[in-house]
């Protein structure tokens, strides 16, 4: 190894070149490596759904789930099967084992014993099997109308958001400015759509209505089945073939396809003895509308229509939000597109860039002053050139470590960016040591120029096997989190590659490249810096004056302070280790008692909070408008207690139908139904308020209330990452205990809210009618309220 530190040494031009690449590289790969919040994977779960229309969830248990289990069983690589039973439809849900490698293989085994199935109700439709795949969201775009009520109302409100939602469909990407033009050339291209997925969340379907008196069906002698088929059999649009002669062909076609109700109206509907033939608008009423789902949409308390935009698995979430947010400061003024009727407007939020762009900043800030720090400390007690050749250490692993992402398929994301914070620290601690330790040889040996290689070669070759030692055991650290399975694994996959990347560059960089600069008395860069620049010179006489100093402060508290103490110590060894274990002692008392929580993933300031409430099937839209319409008025009146003076909330948005964010707050997964209804709020940015987004969270729960009737009444911000819920388990019974196992979920639920510190109880009918889950607080853990205590209590 000595022979190689003394040849890097030798070939200074070799290692300057290593650096210039792996920095330039590295500058290519931040560049041109994607952006998104949360690293990007496939679930190993398969997903069976067979809708049985107008059937309970006991008909749908015994004759679309029970029979799909039983059809699934014998296939290899299944590690769970899920049934659920809801009305109208069924589910069955597998879990694959990490061994499979061959997903679509299991796939195709699935949907061949399905297929196979003969005795499927025959109401039953059509079953969709498919691979469960993640629909990353990226940001929503608002439409806001007129505070008008009525069908004409709602019909421009739906054609207007339809043409924003095609127009965004168009949007295209915003050059790169400044430097970043220059990186990401390659990943830009002008003439490319941005945004690839746009639909408009809870819209109610296009509905045509024609409507016929009894009496009138009876005079002429017609039924509404027959009526149906008529119109089925003239609202075509049908090839008729070709017709060919010596001059040239041409094609036949019966067009007479219809798609308005005025156009349904005109259809022939039947024709009379007297040869008179009676159109639809003859004999009913034809009427434009909506399906009768009830869907409620109202942002900042006017009707609104929420157009969703998703971002696939190759797009950038910086790029496609910029590009939205440029879109709608456009479409709003009415510049490069078509102005918005009056009274509309359109508002975006739920940007999950934030997230993103506020996690560069920070790891660029933290970067910086990093780097300032380790420099100022190095060169007030060392010197200046030591400084700065152990401070570039810092960018070097950082741009090498994302040459490493980029080749291994990785992505700029949360978790990634979180390894770069984690590591930072850590980077430099091979270099200040191998850097001090030449720096010791050198003035050792005195400051001639022939002792300044000697001294790096012998310098780094000296504490190359504690440094390496060191290094290696981080890294041991963190290999674990290579075998780490299931959702869990793959998240956190990037955070072991970026982790270690860094710290083996880091490595590499001091070991050869450090004792190559720290082998001449001048580097070629101070040497031209201070010929030309005089305030370089001049904070080179500063620093050499602070080093004077601090050597004689340094060696006065060693003399002084440390030396004794250190021998004071050494002849009462015994008293450090009692310290020490008693130490440990209080640290595990701390954590047993509650005083120091364990939390996995630690709850952070969310931009957006939430509250929904899930009302028993069947429960009228009305009731559940006005609850939301209560939540709405809470988060109002909170917003003036806790910020008087300044605005708190950014925009609003009510929804009754169904839920508009993915993993919407709450254990209840029903997402969709007239007994839905959400409130989601955008808060201001956290620099602008004082207020964090638990403390409102906190104050708009105690403000609501309670509402009878509500099945589940959650508030919280949106889920972000797989840490789950704080607790929950399930209730299991054999099959036909549905009333005992029903008994016991209420009897739990009254358990648990009777504990201080416990809230947002709520069962979920996502596994099944007979499996639920509870959620409750982190606080009750420290409560000993377990799922144990509650079973013996059962």
């Amino acid at each position: 190894m000595r022979a190689l530190i003394r040849w890097a040494t030798v070939n200074s031009q070799a290692m300057n070149t290593m650096v210039l690449v792996v920095m330039a590289i590295g500058l290519f790969s931040f560049g041109n490596m994607r952006r998104e919040s949360f690293p990007e994977f496939e679930l190993e779960i398969l997903l069976v759904s067979v809708p049985y229309p107008g059937a309970s969830p006991e008909e749908v248990e015994e004759g679309i789930c029970q029979k799909i289990e039983e059809a699934v069983r014998s296939i290899v690589g299944i590690k769970k099967k899920t049934s659920v039973s809801r009305e109208g439809v069924g589910y069955l849900i597998l879990e694959l084992d990490p061994s499979v490698k061959d997903v679509q293989r299991v796939l195709n085994e699935v949907r061949s014993e399905v297929d196979r199935i003969p005795s499927f109700p025959e109401l039953a439709e059509k079953r969709d099997i498919r691979q469960v795949t993640m629909r990353m969201p990226a940001i929503r775009v608002a439409v806001i109308g007129p505070d008008e009520q009525g069908l004409s109302s709602e019909l421009e409100l739906r054609e207007v958001t339809e043409r924003v939602r095609e127009e965004l469909l168009t949007v295209k990407p915003i050059a790169p400015r400044g430097f970043n033009r220059l990186l990401r050339s390659v990943t830009f291209d002008p003439d490319k759509s941005i945004v690839s997925q746009a639909s408009i969340i809870g819209a109610r379907p296009y509905q045509i209505d024609v409507e016929i008196r009894e009496e009138t069906l009876r005079k002429y002698g017609l039924t509404l089945k027959q009526v149906s088929q008529i119109l089925r059999s003239e609202n075509v649009d049908i090839p008729g073939g070709t017709l060919r002669s010596n001059v040239r062909e041409v094609l036949l076609r019966g067009t007479n396809k219809r798609v308005t109700g005025e156009e349904i109206a005109q259809l022939p509907l039947l024709t009379r003895p007297d040869g008179v033939v009676l159109t639809v608008s003859d004999v009913g009423t034809v009427r434009d509308g909506f399906s009768d789902l009830d869907s409620i949409d109202y942002v900042d308390g006017d009707p609104a229509l929420v157009v969703a935009i998703d971002r696939t698995s190759d797009e950038d979430v910086l790029a496609l939000c910029e590009a939205v947010h440029k879109y709608a400061a456009d479409k709003q003024q009415g510049v490069g597109y078509d102005a918005l009727p009056a009274g509309y407007r359109v508002a975006v939020f739920f940007d999950q860039s934030v997230h993103v762009r506020g996690r560069m900043n920070l790891l660029r800030k933290n970067g910086t002053q990093g780097l300032l720090l380790v420099f100022l400390v190095l060169a007030v007690f060392l010197e200046l050139k030591l400084a700065f050749w152990v401070a570039l250490g810092i960018p070097i692993s950082v741009l090498g470590a994302g040459v490493i992402l980029l080749y291994m398929g990785h992505t700029l994301n949360l978790l990634s960016l979180f390894a770069f914070l984690l590591a930072l620290g850590i980077v430099v601690d091979d270099a200040i040591v191998i850097g001090e330790n030449i720096y010791t040889h050198r003035t050792r040996e005195g400051n001639n120029y022939s002792n300044y290689s000697k001294a790096a070669i012998e310098g780094a070759y000296e504490v190359l096997p504690a440094v390496t030692a060191s290094v290696t055991t981080t890294i041991i650290m963190f290999a674990p989190l290579f075998f780490i399975s299931g959702v869990m694994g793959k998240f956190f996959a990037v955070l072991p590659v970026a982790v270690i990347a860094m710290l083996v560059i880091s490595l590499v960089e001091s070991i050869f490249v450090l004792p190559c600069h720290l082998s001449h008395r001048d580097s070629f860069l101070f040497e031209v810096a201070g010929f030309f620049l005089f305030p370089v010179r001049f904070l080179k006489r500063i620093f050499e004056t602070c080093n004077r100093w601090t050597r004689a402060a340094m060696r006065f508290t060693v003399e002084r302070f440390y030396l004794p103490a250190m021998n004071w110590g050494l002849d009462r060894p015994w008293m450090f280790v009692l310290a020490g274990l008693c130490l440990l002692c209080i640290t595990f008392g701390a954590i047993r008692v509650g005083l120091t929580p364990f939390v996995i993933f630690p709850k952070v300031d969310s931009p957006m909070v939430g509250a929904k409430v899930v009302y028993p099937d069947g429960t009228p839209a009305e009731i559940t408008d006005e609850t939301t319409r209560k939540l709405e008025a809470a988060v109002l009146r909170v917003e003036k207690k806790l910020s008087p003076d300044r605005p708190l909330l950014k925009l609003r948005h009510r929804a009754v139908g169904h839920a508009t964010m993915p993993d919407t707050v709450g254990a209840d997964q029903r997402s969709s139904g007239a007994h839905v209804g959400v409130v989601d709020v955008e808060l201001i940015d956290l620099e602008k308020r004082s207020i964090s987004s638990e403390q409102l969270i906190a104050a708009w729960r105690q403000e609501a209330g309670i509402f009878p009737g509500a099945e589940a009444l959650s508030f919280a911000a949106p889920a972000m990452g797989p840490g789950g819920r704080p607790i929950e388990f399930k209730l299991l019974v054999p099959t036909g205990y549905l009333e005992e196992l029903e008994q016991a979920r209420d009897f739990c639920k009254k358990q648990l809210a009777m504990e201080p510190g416990v809230f947002d109880i709520s069962d979920d009918m996502y596994l099944g009618k007979l499996e639920y889950q509870f959620s409750v607080k982190d606080q009750a853990l420290a409560m000993g309220i377990t799922a144990r205590e509650l079973a013996d209590t059962i």
